[in-house]
């Protein structure tokens, strides 16, 4: 998809945002909104806008059509998960909309034609499901009814990854053409899609299928075994390996109406690539990685490199991966400049060979430091009458114009333009009403609530108010916790709580290095009194929950207090020592997060064993008073059910009460499917009726 830098950031998040809103349709408000509306509700996805503005292509997507998903392949760079949605192509001066597709389909990305009459859609999906269909109006002139491929379970094991299609719309016509495909060679499934300068061709990655054979073998053989063996020795881990082996493609010109390929760059590990405006050259990351990076999750080492077209000789490189380490490069629209961010300093550089220039003023700790481009210009310490050096400003790029002679900065003060003059966004238009099913449902009014917690910092969350609120009563209230909140954007389950009598709200916390875990008593809490405060939640009727490591939190959290009479943990660990390097599909995840990230204990187990064992809740299950729901998915390769089990059968030991749900094919999300989606958000439902609904035992 190409990027319409500062033109059409509102568009967009309008037509997302506007497709999730209450719809605008005036029907009686009557019914409850329930768990089976959740699966139900229509998420919008903005694929590509054309050139002019003209036409949008969409992606209308449910969580009902996309709920099966086989949790046994994670970590299988040969699948891909369902993402089947309704593809409308919206005229935005009309409000007319087509439909190329019957049905549903994976569309993976689309790209509009730089004159807007043509779009490019790939659709791509797993063995065995359902073909692609033209619509009637796409099937006249088109190609024949596509047949479906052998089912997955029909196939050998070690069978050939998603397949890839091509289709092209033409707009003029409303007809949809697949385009032919090169023998043995595949789209590959990380492929972009983009059309060159003249319209022509399109420009792609592909793969040998013999590449992603040999991925399902190797994937088969980590999880079938029968004899697996690990060695230490090897520079890479092995589901580290198997995941950096799906950048092995090529990058293409393609030809649509024939399906001939023209190679741009040669089969290499291609991390990613731009293609120049006028197609005169590419720039492409080459991953030149030589082992497993433990300081950055799924770390890379890309060298970047150029290709004129047409090829001729070895790329030119234009930075060695050592100078582009930890950096994010942000291109022009022409793909002749690229910006990128140094401790807190903007520099932008040519592919010519220009040096790197600074287009702000250093940094404090970037006095003296190397830009990261060789030979970049650097600005000189500083000088008396200089501010001082705290009071500096540390930037950060975003993007550039289309034309390049705009960059958007941005600090902690706010946004800046490099070199600009402002823009009048224009009028607003709304293009997409996509639920408008929801209209005779019960919606609740949010609100966003400041609060202080208990060290006096002023902190923010989103409070859903129960759907029949009246003034001055009080209600059970629950929160969901995570880590800050300051959108009230659609959350299904918040609906279905507050149309069941609850109060919902979204605490943010203070979270610090090293002692994260007693964020959640000072600042969860202190959020509690502010809704009692407000005459809102009654005290003696609060849950909390969380998922992932907002479940993490929520078990830490009722180690420390006994206010919540309910709490439930989905996916969430307990035990930071067993935790720690339990993560082998998805590399270094588990042991970067509580070393360098979202965990927040600042070392290795070995450093700080301290703080491991502070924030393990397993060690404090005693402390436990509050009824606790555990739910995991067996398949979860981020959080291994392990971790509830530890908790469920100590507090079953201790005599607490404890109920653990496992979803067998569910992974971190755990239902695996729609009914085990509706169970899930029953459940949820039931555990808080249970302890917070019911009524006092007698002489309590």
């Amino acid at each position: 998809m190409r990027l319409h830098r500062l033109a059409t950031p509102t568009l967009l998040a309008l037509l997302i945002t506007l497709a999730l809103a209450r719809p605008t349709a005036q029907a009686p408000v009557t019914k409850p909104f329930s768990a089976d509306d959740i699966l139900g509700v229509v998420a919008v996805n903005v694929l590509d806008l054309s050139d002019d503005g003209a036409r949008v292509a969409v992606a209308l997507r449910r969580t009902l059509d996309n709920a099966d998903t086989d949790n046994y392949r994670s970590g299988d760079p040969t699948y891909v998960t369902p993402s089947r949605v309704q593809l409308q192509i919206i005229d935005t001066r009309s409000g007319a909309r087509q439909v190329p597709f019957k049905g549903l389909v994976s569309v993976r990305q689309a790209a509009w034609s730089h004159d807007g009459k043509r779009l490019a859609i790939l659709v791509l999906d797993n063995p065995g499901a359902p073909a692609p269909v033209p619509s009637d109006a796409g099937a006249a002139g088109g190609t024949a009814k596509p047949k479906a491929r052998p089912k997955e379970k029909d196939q050998p094991s070690g069978a050939e990854g998603p397949e890839a299609r091509l289709f092209v719309w033409d707009t003029a016509a409303s007809v949809l053409s697949e385009v032919p495909r090169s023998g043995a060679t595949r789209v590959s499934s990380n492929s972009g899609l983009e059309w060159t300068a003249d319209d022509a061709r399109l420009v792609l990655t592909t793969r040998p299928a013999s590449l992603d054979l040999e991925a399902r073998r190797r994937f088969d053989a980590l999880t079938k075994g029968p004899v697996i063996v690990h060695d230490g020795k090897e520079p890479f881990l092995e589901w580290d390996a198997l995941q950096r082996s799906a950048r092995r493609r090529a990058v293409v010109e393609l030809d649509p109406a024939t399906g001939s390929l023209t190679t741009i760059v040669p089969e290499s590990h291609v991390t990613s690539y731009y293609l120049a405006r006028d197609r005169s050259f590419v720039t492409f990351l080459e991953d030149v990685t030589e082992k497993t990076d433990y300081d950055e999750i799924g770390g890379t080492d890309n060298r970047l490199r150029l290709v004129t077209l047409p090829p001729s000789g070895e790329p030119k490189t234009l930075a060695e991966a050592k100078n582009l380490k930890g950096l994010q490069l942000r291109w022009s629209d022409d793909g002749r400049w690229f910006a990128y961010a140094k401790k807190g300093e903007i520099f932008v550089q040519g592919v010519d060979g220009s040096k790197a220039r600074s287009l702000t003023p250093p940094a404090p700790d970037a006095q003296k430091a190397d830009a990261a481009i060789p030979d970049a210009d650097r600005k000189a310490g500083g000088k008396p009458g200089d501010k001082p050096e705290e009071e500096r400003e540390s930037f950060s790029t975003e993007s550039f114009s289309r034309d390049g002679r705009k960059l958007l900065a941005s600090s902690k003060k706010g946004y800046y333009v490099i070199d600009v003059a402002g823009a009048n966004p224009g009028t607003l238009k709304r293009l997409t009403e996509a639920n408008a099913w929801m209209a005779d449902r019960r919606l609740p009014r949010s609100e966003l609530v400041s609060y202080r917690d208990a060290d006096g910092k002023v902190l923010y969350g989103v409070l859903r108010y129960p759907t029949n609120y009246v003034k001055g009563q009080k209600y059970p209230t629950v929160f969901e916790i995570y880590e800050t909140f300051f959108d009230n954007g659609f959350s299904g389950r918040a609906m279905f709580l507050a149309n069941h009598g609850y109060a919902v709200f979204n605490p943010s916390v203070n979270l610090v290095v090293g002692r994260p875990g007693e964020a959640w008593v000072k600042g969860v809490t202190a959020a509690a009194n502010r809704l009692i405060e407000m005459g809102i939640a009654d005290p003696d009727r609060l849950g909390v929950h969380g998922t992932s490591y907002g479940g993490y939190a929520t078990v830490l959290l009722i180690t420390e207090t006994d206010r919540f009479k309910a709490a439930i943990n989905v996916s969430g660990k307990v035990d930071m020592v067993s935790f720690y390097t339990d993560s082998p599909r998805l590399g270094v995840r588990n042991t970067h997060a509580p070393e360098k990230s979202q965990d927040r204990l600042g070392g290795t187990l070995w450093e700080y064993p301290e703080r491991y064992l502070e924030h393990s809740a397993i060690l404090r299950a005693d402390r436990i008073k509050t009824p606790l729901l555990c739910i995991t998915g067996d398949q979860d390769p981020n959080v291994p059910d392990s971790q509830s089990r530890e908790i469920y059968y100590a507090l079953r030991r201790l005599g607490r009460e404890v109920e653990w749900v496992r979803y067998v094919n569910g992974a971190h999300r755990p239902p695996s499917n729609a009914a085990e989606s509706v169970d899930f958000e029953q459940r949820i439902l039931g555990w808080y009726d249970k302890y917070l609904k019911a009524e006092p035992k007698s002489g309590s």
